[in-house]
C-alpha cells in the first residue's frame, strides 16, 4: 500500500477526497488542512504519494511540492484545484497527475491507478536522514543493523557526502577510548563488513563502498537529508516573515 496524504485548506474537500480513496483503495492515508503539518509529518514518514490543493492561503500546492520533493525526490504528486488553469502550473514542475474541482470518482480512480503504476516502476528510494539518530531508509524500510557500529559508522560516511572517511578517523570515532591498533583494525573491518551483508539484504544497488585505508558513501545513489533544517527553513520562510 502506498503511504498517502491528503493537503486541502478546505477540511470538508479534504476529508470527502479522503473517504473516496478509503473506500476505494488499498492506501495508508492520512489528511491534513495545513501545509506546515503535512511537511512535518513527511520529514518522519516515507511518504509515496501526495494529493495537494492548489490554491492554499499561507503555502500554495506547488511550493509545498517542491519542498515534499526535496525530502523525497521520487514522491508522486497529484495537484487539486477548481481553476483549470492551475493544471499548468502544476505541469511546470512535472506533477504526474490533475484533479479538477468539484471531484468526479473517474478522475480519482485514473490518478490513483497512475500513481500505482509510477510507483511499482519506480526504483528503491533510498535516503540517509541527518536528524538526532542517524537512519537509513530503502524503499519503505528502516535498515536495521545487527552491529550498532555500523549505524553509527554509515551516519558518519553519509554526513561527509561521498568523501573518504580514514580507517583511524573510523576508529577514533567508534571507539575513541581505544587506540589504533591490529585490534581496533579488526573490530573496523568487521563493522565494514556488516555494513555491506546487511546492505545486500536489502537492496543491490551501490551504497557503502571501502578502498585501501578509506571508507565512503556513493552519493549519487542516496539521498542525503538534515530534516531539521529542511523544516527550520520551511518554518522561517513561510510563518515568521
Amino acid at each position: 500500500m502506498l503511504n498517502t496524504i491528503i493537503v486541502d485548506d478546505s477540511q470538508i474537500c479534504m476529508e470527502m477526497l479522503l473517504d473516496v480513496c478509503k473506500n476505494r483503495f488499498s492506501l495508508n492515508l492520512k489528511g491534513f488542512t495545513e501545509p506546515i503539518d503535512a511537511l512535518k509529518y513527511t520529514e518522519t514518514n516515507c511518504v509515496q504519494l501526495a494529493f495537494l490543493d492548489i490554491d492554499m492561503p499561507a503555502v500554495n500546492g506547488i511550493d509545498l511540492g517542491q519542498l515534499l520533493r526535496n525530502i523525497n525526490p521520487d514522491i508522486i504528486l497529484i495537484y487539486i484545484s477548481s481553476k483549470k488553469e492551475s493544471c499548468f502550473d502544476a505541469m511546470l514542475i512535472k506533477a504526474d497527475g490533475f484533479i479538477p474541482k468539484p471531484f468526479h470518482v473517474y478522475d480519482i480512480e485514473y490518478a490513483v491507478n497512475r500513481a500505482v503504476v509510477l510507483a511499482t516502476n519506480q526504483n528503491h528510494y533510498i535516503c540517509g536522514e541527518l536528524a538526532d539518530t542517524f537512519k537509513l531508509i530503502i524503499g519503505q524500510n528502516v535498515v536495521h543493523f545487527s552491529n550498532s557500529r555500523s549505524n553509527d559508522l554509515l551516519a558518519l560516511c553519509t554526513a561527509r557526502e561521498g568523501q573518504p572517511v580514514s580507517t583511524e578517523e573510523a576508529i577514533k570515532t567508534l571507539w575513541p577510548d581505544r587506540i589504533v591498533d591490529d585490534k581496533t583494525k579488526r573490530l573496523y573491518r568487521k563493522v565494514t563488513s556488516n555494513i555491506r551483508d546487511t546492505l545486500r539484504e536489502y537492496t543491490d544497488t551501490e551504497i557503502f563502498c571501502t578502498a585501501r585505508g578509506c571508507c565512503y558513501i556513493n552519493p549519487k545513489n542516496i539521498h542525503i537529508r538534515n530534516r531539521h533544517n529542511n523544516l527550520r527553513s520551511f518554518t522561517n520562510d513561510r510563518y515568521n516573515t
